[in-house]
């Protein structure tokens, strides 16, 4: 008989027959955790199944951190914020760099998972925007009638006529037929129009990167997507961009700095030291994230690009591209801390403290209440490695704050972020 002076320890209350250990009360719930480390699928699977534990293969575990980093990817998507309408350009002098279709399908992940996206032509000619764009019927109007009639727009219904609604909710806005050049004023106010309506708006830029239109696109852009192919020309006008925007100076080198490159495979066969040159020059100029697309029949067609008929390697590179420009929206676009209504707290803290001008009392005071720490000073930080940014900048990007995250395994879903890119020499696709 136990002393009824003396406590006993309390013991875990056994499992009833035919009950798993783990829903007894007071067990700790150890299924999910043992779940996460047993296979599923194969061979593996089916022993697993009969209770004997096995570890998933190197191809389900593959599988499984694939799906991980897509879900991942979506999330930051769906759920990034920001104080103001936010504007992606993406810009490539070189003609068939794949500027346009980078351009639908970057706004289509971004529209599919969040909504209230728009694609917008700033060429200073008619591009092909609403060529490689959805539709049915080509649209009555478009840039050159928005143009026109900018200043009488009052109501989204009103705008929405100017546009090609897609499959992924992004709105485009091109040029059904026939218009006069762009020019920088244009820009200028059809940009501000759109603000009012749309939280994104990705641009599809032209040729001519030294143009008014351009110039004005680029001072109204957070961040800059320079799309290339394998092609060393593509690479070359690629660099001759960059050098104008470090020569501009200000928000221009900073979108400079922090510009997301993505290279497309077109098909074309690629030659291993064609590709060892563009790493080069992407090292030269200190570029960060870099992704790959891979093949894909339906955007290398040049017809209307639907997302959804697009593989699936190549919805998931898309999908990690957005993740990325995301990211750098969310540190271009800082939080207006300002908004923030202050409390009596606050302002005691902040409030200037009187000098006194006669003997203090004798009898001691109570402690004073320390001040908070301010939360800006650390969402603001910039860490040591980072490179300066002009602050007189309204617009400018805030430094890089990851490695090489955006590889073209990881645009592909199938590695660790911090592979480089590469894709593979000499494969000898032929464009259809």
């Amino acid at each position: 008989m136990t002393d009824p002076g003396q406590g006993t320890a309390p013991s875990t209350p056994p499992a009833p027959p035919g009950v798993p250990e783990e829903i007894v009360f007071g067990r700790a719930p150890a299924h999910a955790e043992r779940e996460a480390d047993r296979a599923t699928t194969g061979f593996r699977g089916v022993l697993s199944s009969l209770g004997i534990p096995m570890k998933p293969s190197a191809a389900e575990a593959a599988t499984r951190q694939r799906i991980a980093a897509l879900e991942e990817n979506r999330t930051t998507i769906r759920q990034a914020t920001w104080t103001r309408a936010v504007s992606v350009l993406v810009a490539n002098p070189k003609g068939g760099a794949g500027k346009t279709p980078t351009s639908l399908c970057l706004a289509g992940v971004l529209a599919s998972l969040r909504g209230n996206v728009v694609i917008v032509e700033v060429s200073d000619d008619p591009g092909k925007l609403l060529f490689r764009a959805e539709h049915e019927r080509t649209p009555a109007l478009g840039l050159g009638e928005l143009v026109r009639d900018v200043d009488q727009i009052t109501t989204a219904g009103q705008l929405a006529g100017y546009t090609a609604p897609q499959t992924t909710r992004a709105h485009v806005i091109g040029t059904p037929g026939r218009r006069a050049p762009l020019d920088g004023d244009a820009v200028r106010r059809v940009v501000a129009k759109l603000d009012e309506f749309y939280s994104i708006r990705v641009m599809d830029s032209g040729n001519q990167y030294t143009s008014s239109a351009f110039v004005a696109a680029l001072k109204a852009t957070d961040v800059l997507v320079i799309p290339i192919t394998a092609g060393g020309d593509a690479a070359t006008d690629a660099r001759l961009l960059l050098d104008e925007l470090r020569d501009m100076g200000g928000h221009a080198a900073d979108l400079a700095r922090n510009a997301v490159v993505v290279r497309l495979i077109d098909g074309r066969t690629e030659h291993g030291h064609v590709l060892a040159d563009i790493e080069r020059m992407l090292d030269l100029y200190e570029i960060e994230y870099r992704l790959t697309i891979p093949y894909d029949q339906h955007i290398a067609d040049r017809q209307q690009i639907t997302f959804d008929l697009l593989e699936r390697d190549t919805q998931e590179a898309f999908t990690a591209l957005g993740a990325v420009v995301v990211r750098q929206l969310q540190r271009a676009v800082a939080p207006v801390l300002s908004m923030r209504p202050r409390g009596p707290h606050r302002a005691a803290a902040t409030a200037p403290r009187a000098v006194p001008t006669e003997p203090p009392d004798p009898e001691p005071a109570a402690p004073p209440v320390p001040a908070r720490s301010a939360a800006s000073a650390a969402l603001t930080a910039t860490p040591a490695s980072s490179p300066s940014v002009d602050e007189n900048e309204d617009n400018s990007l805030s430094a890089i704050f990851t490695s090489a995250a955006a590889s073209s395994s990881f645009a592909e879903g199938t590695a660790p972020l911090t592979t480089p890119l590469d894709g593979p020499a000499d494969t000898g696709k032929v464009n259809s």
